[in-house]
């Protein structure tokens, strides 16, 4: 008959085995990029919101290229390289390089803007609501100023919405924006016809 000593030994569950210091080093690297990101991200969406947001793929792309090879490199000088280790790793660390280049173009295209901002007296050709309940979202579709665009329509998102509330077609809105050092940045979005019952 087994001793109790043994007994408990056998019934423990096997330590899971220590991460390695490369391991740790690039998930403390992850976590730096995220909360980094994050601060970028929140201060370039408040001060330099995107006209459009599909430049943004361009920092989360290039963000996680340099990340994936940033991997590599730490692990195969760590002697920790193979395909089920870069599974491993890559997922779980990933989302922090990818929200500080987030982050980082967004900011960097209304901060280091050399181009002063530019106003745009427009008339309000539609209005639609997305979303449900507390969460709907006005967006207002207007002309497009933009060069070779001529004919064609785009969709502008209040950033303060309150203040278009009862908005209509033919209003008109007045659209401060600056070019951007990628594309163009909203500074500002104002109601020039006062919309009814404010």
């Amino acid at each position: 008959m087994a001793s109790p000593e043994l007994e408990t030994t056998m019934r423990s569950p096997a330590a899971a085995p220590p991460r390695p210091r490369a391991i740790k080093l690039l998930l403390v690297t992850a976590g730096i990029s995220l909360l980094a990101g994050g601060g970028l991200l929140g201060v370039g969406m408040t001060l330099f919101y995107p006209l459009e947001f599909l430049f943004i793929a361009w920092g989360v792309t290039a963000a996680l290229l340099g990340w994936c090879l940033t991997v590599v490199i730490v692990l195969r000088g760590a002697h920790l390289l193979s395909a089920d280790r870069l599974l491993k790793t890559l997922p779980l660390t990933a989302i922090g390089p990818a929200v500080l280049g987030a982050g980082a173009i967004v900011f960097a295209n209304g901060a280091l803007d050399p181009d002063p901002i530019v106003e745009h007296q427009l008339a309000v050709i539609d209005t639609q609501v997305s979303g449900i309940g507390s969460r709907q979202s006005l967006q207002l579709v207007v002309s497009d100023w933009r060069e070779g665009r001529a004919g064609k329509t785009l969709t502008l998102h209040p950033l303060e919405p309150d203040l278009f509330q009862g908005i209509q077609k033919g209003d008109k809105v007045l659209v401060i924006v600056a070019p951007g050092l990628i594309d163009w940045w909203i500074r500002d979005l104002i109601p020039l016809t006062r919309p009814a019952g404010s």
